[in-house]
Parts: structure tokens; C-alpha cells; sequence
């Protein structure tokens, strides 16, 4: 928590500090902040439903903020990226999953 409370402190101060420059493109804040909604909503659903099912539906709907529309790819996406960080993480680097709040561990 404070290193991250550091770092919003140091980027602001170098916001303040940064001298005037061209008028910057923002057709992407929109994205940025729907990513940013995304983040905030996965994390807290983990809590709620779990790893794998937040995985899940966030994967896809991260692919569809920086534009894939395939179906295919999103479903793809939808089974393959928890099946992966769950290989990776919790299967070969021995990381305990995070559980959600009203599950029991079986293992």
C-alpha cells in the first residue's frame, strides 16, 4: 500500500513539475479508464466468486477494451487464460489461489 501511495505521489509531483507541452491526444482515456474500472472490478471479484470464474470474464472483456472482437479469440480467451495463470502460478510455482469468500479448501 505505501509503495503505491508513492508512486500516485511521485507521478503527481512529476505532473506538476513537467513543463507545458502540445496538447497530448486523449482518444484513449476512455479505454484507459475502462481498464482501470476493470482492474478495480476484477480484483474485488476474485474476493466475491473466486480466481478462475473472475479470470474468466475479465480476460475477454480486457481483450475487447484494446479492440479484439473475434469471437473465437474471446472465447478462447475466456477458457485459456485461466487455464494458464493456473498452470503457471498456482500448479508450477506452488502459489496458494486466492478463494473466494464463502468457498472451503479441499486441498
Amino acid at each position: 500500500m505505501a509503495g503505491s501511495i508513492s508512486l500516485v505521489v511521485l507521478g503527481v509531483a512529476e505532473l506538476w513539475g513537467a513543463r507545458p507541452s502540445q496538447l497530448s491526444d486523449r482518444r484513449h482515456l476512455p479505454a484507459i479508464l475502462a481498464l482501470l474500472l476493470l482492474s478495480v472490478a476484477y480484483v474485488w471479484s476474485i474476493s466475491v466468486v473466486g480466481y478462475l470464474l473472475s479470470t474468466a470474464v475479465a480476460a475477454p472483456l480486457a481483450l475487447v477494451i484494446f479492440g479484439v472482437r473475434n469471437p473465437i479469440g474471446l472465447c478462447a480467451a475466456a477458457v485459456l487464460c485461466p487455464a494458464l495463470y493456473h498452470g503457471v502460478f498456482f500448479v508450477a510455482l506452488g502459489v496458494f489461489p486466492p478463494w473466494a469468500a464463502g468457498s472451503i479448501c479441499l486441498t
